[in-house]
């Protein structure tokens, strides 16, 4: 490294000592010959401190053109030129490439850029000494080629030390996540080499294990926030469905609900796919589901009464038929649950249409409860009052409508489905494994019993206890937003290692 650094000093001395020594001789023949022997003594001393040094000797040279690349850009300049005019545009590349020493052209090939070096380093270095062109124009056509495979290890290291990309959707469910209460296994959300190498050490099952751990009371407490519940038991769900149902006892005192054209149109097709097959088929016809659908069709109004009690029924019956393997019994259900939903809209807009405001704002908070309070009946296990946010996942694919926090719930299920499984699914969550006590009983060994070696046992559990700590859930979505927004940088390795990234500027076509 010294003869490296000693050669590009001498070769931009090079290139100042000759203009220096003429502007000398300008003021006084004793002055110039002064400067002369200041020149020749330095060059002599660079041959006595590094003669026969191959890496000087290039460096020095590397040095000369350096220093007189504004040269190579007026010979660049003039090719460039040249080529515009004739529409050439590789002259004009090849202009570019001279003029920043192949470095730089925009559209250039590597050969085109190679030899816009050799050029400019073959001009500047043979001004400050001729027999140097040819060595010159070595450098200059070798250089665009080592500096892009620097970039490449650059941008490969960078690629090793980031990880993989992770999608979008991810990193706005652990966003999501986390406003919520959330703690997700650091990998997942951006994989960079210091989280491999934490979670590794923490042990990415028992990472994920106690994740789910601390998100159960997550998933539990967006549950009762979503209906006002103290608490999941049985008792309490029944108390938020009482007063729920206090407002459906209100509307079933008010005037009968009248059908309209919309409550048709949503009985056709709730039995859309029924009637479509019975044209070929009618042999296959479903009485029961025609019986339902053709007598509601040919009523004028419904008693308010009735009406909330038939909704009740037909959810009861409609979700027992869908759980059948008869088909008919499948397609009944799904028809009946299509019809409660039908007479839940007609009620709201009769309640609309009629001005009645107050029982209107009722019926839908209490509808909207008992949807909710459904919901999480069907993923709660009644023994340890645990929702299971994996379930809630499962409704949401298959379309069930969730909202507020236990569709937040599901989102993040969907996305992260290992950080969510139950304590009743998971078991116990040992601090350690027998492995981790047949390593440190191994060191310990070798190191003659020295009871220090025990302070091991420590390291995955403290490893665990980080990847999930405040700092590093805080950190994982901001490092992951900026990994996803190419940014010019000189060191993508370095900066990836922090969980950051500095990608290059993407590369043209022929880089």
């Amino acid at each position: 490294m010294d003869a490296i650094g000693a050669g590009l000093v001498r070769g931009v001395r090079d290139v100042i000592d000759k203009p220096a020594q003429m502007l000398a001789n300008a003021f006084s023949t004793s002055e110039g010959q002064r400067v002369q022997a200041l020149n020749e003594q330095g060059a002599a001393d660079f041959k006595a401190g590094y003669d026969g040094s191959t890496a000087a000797d290039v460096a020095r040279i590397g040095g000369q053109v350096a220093a007189t690349l504004p040269a190579a850009g007026i010979i660049g300049g003039g090719v460039g030129a040249a080529g515009a005019l004739a529409a050439a545009p590789r002259v004009a590349q090849l202009g570019a490439a001279i003029s920043s020493g192949g470095l730089t052209a925009q559209g250039a090939s590597l050969a085109t850029r190679a030899a816009g070096g050799a050029i400019a380093g073959g001009a500047t270095a043979g001004l400050v000494d001729g027999e140097a062109a040819g060595s010159g124009a070595l450098i200059g056509a070798a250089l665009p080629g080592a500096v892009r495979g620097l970039g490449l290890a650059a941008n490969r290291l960078g690629s090793v030390v980031r990880g993989p990309e992770v999608a979008t959707g991810i990193r706005e469910a652990a966003q999501a996540g986390q406003a919520a209460g959330y703690v997700v296994p650091p990998t997942q959300v951006n994989p960079s080499l210091v989280n491999r190498v934490m979670e590794g050490a923490a042990g990415k099952l028992s990472t994920a294990q106690n994740a789910s751990a601390r998100n159960q009371e997550v998933t539990n407490r967006l549950a009762r926030e979503a209906i006002g519940a103290a608490d999941l038991t049985p008792e309490s769900l029944a108390a938020v469905r009482s007063t729920a149902n206090a407002a459906y006892d209100a509307l079933g005192r008010s005037a009968p609900f009248v059908a309209d054209d919309a409550f048709r149109s949503a009985l056709q097709k709730a039995t859309g796919n029924a009637r479509a097959m019975t044209k070929d088929f009618p042999e296959l016809r479903n009485s029961e589901v025609e019986a339902l659908v053709d007598g509601l069709s040919s009523r004028g109004e419904f008693g308010a009464q009735s009406t909330i009690e038939a909704i009740k029924q037909m959810r009861f019956n409609g979700s027992a038929n869908r759980a059948s393997l008869d088909p008919a019994k499948k397609a009944l259900g799904s028809v009946q649950m299509k019809v409660a939903g039908a007479l839940e809209d007609l009620i709201d807009r009769n309640l609309e249409r009629t001005g009645q405001q107050e029982l209107l704002t009722g019926y839908r908070a209490a509808r909207q409860t008992l949807a909710k309070v459904y919901d999480i009946e069907k993923a709660l296990n009644p023994t340890t009052g645990n929702v299971d946010a994996a379930k809630l996942a499962a409704a949401l694919k298959k379309g069930k409508p969730l909202s507020g926090t236990l569709r937040e719930a599901a989102e993040f299920a969907q996305a992260f489905p290992k950080a969510v499984q139950t304590p009743e699914r998971m078991g116990s969550l040992p601090g350690t494994s027998p492995l981790d006590w047949a390593a440190v009983g191994g060191i310990a060994a070798a190191s003659g019993g020295n009871p220090l070696s025990f302070a091991g046992l420590a390291a995955r559990p403290l490893a665990r206890a980080a990847a999930l700590s405040a700092p590093v859930q805080r950190g994982l979505v901001r490092a992951a937003e900026e990994a996803a927004q190419p940014r010019l940088g000189v060191n993508p390795g370095a900066a990836a290692l922090l969980g950051r990234t500095a990608y290059a500027a993407p590369a043209s076509r022929d880089q």
